[in-house]
C-alpha cells in the first residue's frame, strides 16, 4: 500500500515532467539540466522542512517560556513526554481560536511567503546556468520544473501510505502551477527588464498558495469548519483552472514562440 500511494500521488507530476520534455525535445535543456532543477525543488522542500522544523521549536518555547523548557527538557527522558503534554494541554484550555487575518498572516509568513522564496531561489540558481534559458517560455519551464521537484518530494512525504491523500495531491499540482505562474513573471521581467516583475513573480504564488492553505488551517478550528471548507473548495477551483489555462498557454507559446531573452 505504501508503495503504490507514493506512485499515485507522484504520477500526475511525473507525466508533467515528460510533457515538459517532450515539448523541448527539438531545442533540449541543456544535459542534466531538468534533473538538476527537480532536484534543486527537492532540495528547496527539504530546506523549507528545516525551516519549519526550526521555527516550530522556537515558538514552541516562547509559549511556554524558556524556564519551562529548561525544566521539561532536565526532566529524565521516560518523564519528559508526560510533562510536555501536560503543559501543552493547559496552553490549548486557555487558548481561544485566534482571527481569521491572524491564521493567514501566519500562513502567508511562515508557509507561503517562505516556499515560494526558497523555490525561486533554486530557480534563480538554474537560470544562472548558461543557456538554459534562452526565451520566455523556458524561464517558464525551469520555474516549473523546480516546482515540480518541490511537489514530489512533498507527495512522497505527505501520501505515504495514505491512498486518499495520494490522490488528491496528484490532482492536485498546485507546486507546478505556483512555479508557472513565477516563471512568468519572472520572465517578463528578464523580457522588458522590469524589476517590479521580480516581486510579482514571488508574490502572486505566495497569495494563492497562502490563501488555499489558509484554508486548510482553518479546518483545524471548530469554528471555522464551514469556513474552511467554503475557502478550500473555492482555491481549489481557481488553481485547477490556473492549471488548465497554463498547460494551454504553455502549449500555446509553444508553437507560436515566445521573446528570446536580452
Amino acid at each position: 500500500m505504501q508503495i503504490v500511494s507514493v506512485i499515485v500521488s507522484l504520477s500526475v507530476s511525473i507525466v508533467l515532467v515528460l510533457w515538459i520534455v517532450k515539448l523541448k525535445k527539438d531545442k533540449p535543456f541543456p544535459k542534466g539540466s531538468v534533473t538538476k532543477m527537480l532536484a534543486f525543488g527537492a532540495l528547496s522542500a527539504i530546506v523549507v522542512g528545516i525551516i519549519t522544523i526550526v521555527v516550530a521549536l522556537g515558538a514552541a518555547v516562547w509559549s511556554i517560556g524558556p524556564d519551562t523548557a529548561m525544566h521539561i527538557l532536565s526532566l529524565p527522558d521516560a518523564e519528559r513526554p508526560a510533562a510536555l503534554q501536560e503543559v501543552v494541554g493547559k496552553l490549548n484550555i486557555n487558548a481561544s481560536a485566534p482571527s481569521v487575518l491572524r491564521v493567514f498572516l501566519k500562513t502567508f509568513f511562515t508557509i507561503g511567503l517562505v516556499e515560494e522564496l526558497a523555490k525561486y531561489f533554486f530557480a534563480w540558481i538554474s537560470l544562472r546556468k548558461k543557456d538554459v534559458a534562452k526565451n520566455w517560455l523556458d524561464v517558464v519551464l525551469v520555474c516549473a520544473l523546480v516546482g515540480l521537484g518541490f511537489q514530489m518530494m512533498e507527495d512522497f512525504t505527505y501520501a505515504s501510505g495514505n491512498m486518499i491523500s495520494a490522490i488528491f495531491r496528484a490532482v492536485t499540482p498546485f507546486h507546478f502551477v505556483f512555479g508557472a505562474c513565477m516563471g512568468y513573471f519572472l520572465g517578463k521581467a528578464k523580457v522588458e527588464s522590469k524589476p517590479a516583475y521580480v516581486a510579482a513573480a514571488i508574490l502572486v504564488p505566495t497569495l494563492a498558495h497562502s490563501l488555499f492553505d489558509t484554508g486548510v488551517n482553518l479546518a483545524s478550528y471548530k469554528e471555522y469548519e464551514v469556513l474552511a471548507l467554503l475557502l478550500v473548495l473555492a482555491m481549489a477551483l481557481v488553481l485547477l483552472a490556473a492549471f488548465v489555462v497554463e498547460l494551454v498557454l504553455i502549449n500555446k507559446w509553444h508553437k507560436a514562440g515566445t521573446p528570446k531573452l536580452p
